[in-house]
């Protein structure tokens, strides 16, 4: 899809990072879009799936980044100085060249041209002519011309296999080697060209022609040499893709390496041109006792072009990010669009978190006053609940269901709260402050245990909103929350669901069920010993409640089915007692 092939095309297949990213975001409900699924989506996140749609795009087939915006840049750039003698090198050159050379460049500029030209071409008459026709032509006129020749030359050299001529074969050889080579350094160079042009239209003209005479130059007299070979394999090798970086950054400091590369790499070519016109025996006197001129050119060009593609590397590195960054507030925008338009299958009213922990700090502050406060009787905070060895299997691994019950002391029986309840807001507080997968609920004379699924399930996707990106775990919770066949039954679906994607342990604490005495509490325990007992992941579940008010041991046969595990259900009584 075009997402992945954005980020791979920014990454490469190395960066795991961005393979990552790509591969969760293909089956976002954003990333419906992609597959013919619109009628999945909701309003929100069909937007924001569109959004999304049009930033790939935009991506996918913007036009080049505007290099060298700045007019200064544009008349300080190094390779300027190519331009001003550009047309006397050339008229010199051609003035050099032999017939078959001419006859080369001749059928390069016509190559394209709609009017086909076959056989040996016919320079037109005066230089100038010639010299318009191959400044004039764009660089990808002799690129095209290249791969018409190696294609060529392949089937020429098959038909020579067949033959005895060792000579012939050699200097074909040598030739597609030549060719070959030279189509691969054109591939690397013209990204350079492309930049660069950005700052001037005559550099495109003249790296055509000038290239156009190095290849063919040295396409009549390559069969002796390897230098020139050797030298743009070196080019080829260390010069970047910038077919795909170019789209990316305009950089002041790339700026000035680029045109650098593109200046030394026409004084190259001219310098290859010049010693490759002259005949063998003249070249090897040219060339004993020293090394090829363009050969030390070449040399010093590997710094500039290791500093191009480290520069490159940085700013690629820094368009990953910021593309993942881009997109990963777009999605987190997408999950809270998803998680509100959920309110109104939940049947939430005007319920919200946010309140809920504020009231869970009004309600500890209360039983503050009515327990900690309180002299005379026994206290449990959260240190001695974890202590204690009955409750173990809270802090061990395992998915879990414990029951804490207890009665307050005989001495205090107008207190309508439990005195086991400030266990369970601190331990609610502390997972809340550790930034843990909890969800809670103090429970009132009216709670019924469909509200408190609906409550917990709006909690778990606010905190973690990321679990419904794909667009299936999304689709079935949805279509669970949606049921009205069976109410309990569907979030009950839907919140195993949602604690199955959690990557680390969920905790889930319920303080007095039993006030709503229309409720059944068993069933409150029953539900949370399926949902410990179903899930993929880990849950933990804790209860408190007065014995008082309903009993477990009383209830306990109801609760559990047969064959389960009973290790999933832990009870701790603790009754509190008067100290002094």
């Amino acid at each position: 899809m075009a997402l992945a092939l954005v980020l791979h095309l920014f990454c490469g297949e190395t960066d795991s990072r961005s393979q990552h990213l790509a591969k969760n975001l293909e089956s976002t409900p954003c990333c419906l879009l992609y597959h013919n699924k619109l009628s999945d989506l909701s309003a929100e996140s069909l937007e924001t799936a569109h959004r999304v749609a049009r930033l790939c795009e935009e991506i996918m087939t913007e036009k080049p980044t505007q290099w060298f915006a700045d007019p200064g840049a544009k008349n300080n750039v190094s390779a300027r100085e190519v331009l001003k003698d550009h047309r006397n090198y050339l008229e010199k050159r051609l003035g050099q060249s032999g017939a078959s050379v001419r006859d080369e460049l001749y059928r390069i500029a016509k190559s394209g041209q709609k009017k086909d030209v076959q056989g040996q071409g016919q320079e037109p008459k005066g230089g100038d002519k010639m010299m318009d026709l191959l400044t004039s032509m764009p660089l990808e006129t002799l690129g095209e011309y290249v791969k018409a020749e190696t294609s060529a030359l392949e089937r020429a050299q098959s038909g020579l296999n067949q033959k005895r001529s060792t000579g012939i074969r050699r200097a074909y050889s040598s030739t597609q080697k030549f060719i070959v080579e030279f189509d691969r350094f054109l591939s690397a160079y013209s990204g350079i060209v492309e930049i660069v042009k950005s700052a001037d239209q005559q550099y495109g003209g003249v790296a055509a022609a000038t290239l156009s005479l190095l290849f063919s130059t040295v396409k009549m007299k390559v069969k002796d040499e390897e230098a020139i070979i050797s030298a743009m394999q070196q080019i080829s090798d260390r010069l970047p893709d910038f077919k795909i970086y170019r789209r990316i950054y305009p950089d002041p400091s790339l700026e000035s390496m680029l045109a650098d590369a593109y200046r030394d790499i026409i004084l190259l070519a001219r310098e290859a041109t010049s010693y490759f016109e002259v005949s063998t025996f003249r070249r090897h006197i040219r060339s004993m006792g020293k090394p090829l001129e363009f050969e030390l050119m070449e040399q010093n060009m590997r710094n500039n072009f290791s500093r191009i593609r480290l520069k490159c590397e940085t700013l690629l590195a820094q368009r990953v990010d910021s593309l993942a960054e881009e997109l990963e507030e777009m999605q987190k925008r997408n999950d809270n669009y998803l998680i509100i338009g959920l309110r109104a299958s939940l049947s939430l009213g005007d319920y919200r978190p946010a309140e809920a922990k504020e009231q869970l700090a009004g309600y500890r502050e209360f039983l503050h006053a009515k327990f900690d406060k309180d002299r005379h009787r026994q206290k449990l905070g959260l240190s001695d609940f974890l202590a204690d060895a009955t409750c173990q299997c809270w802090t061990t691994g395992g998915s879990v269901v414990l029951v804490m019950s207890g009665r307050n002391d005989s001495g205090i029986p107008s207190v309508s709260e439990s005195w086991l309840s400030p266990v369970a807001v601190d331990l609610t507080q502390d997972l809340l402050d550790r930034q843990r997968v909890v969800a809670f609920e103090m429970c009132h004379d009216s709670s019924i245990l469909e509200v408190v699924l609906a409550h917990l399930i709006f909690q778990l996707l606010e905190k973690r909103p990321g679990v419904v990106r794909r667009a299936d775990d999304w689709k079935d919770i949805e279509s669970s929350i949606s049921s009205r066949s069976d109410r309990q039954e569907g979030l009950t679906a839907a919140l195993l669901r949602i604690i199955d994607l959690q990557k680390e342990p969920v905790f889930i604490i319920l303080d007095r069920p039993e006030l709503n005495e229309d409720e059944d509490v068993a069933e409150y325990i029953r539900t949370m010993v399926r949902l410990a007992r179903e899930t993929k992941g880990e849950l933990k579940v804790l209860i408190v409640q007065r014995s008082e008010l309903w009993d477990f041991e009383e209830n306990r046969y109801g609760i559990m089915p047969k064959g389960v595990d009973q290790k999933l259900l832990q009870t701790v009584r603790l009754d509190q007692r008067r100290i002094r």
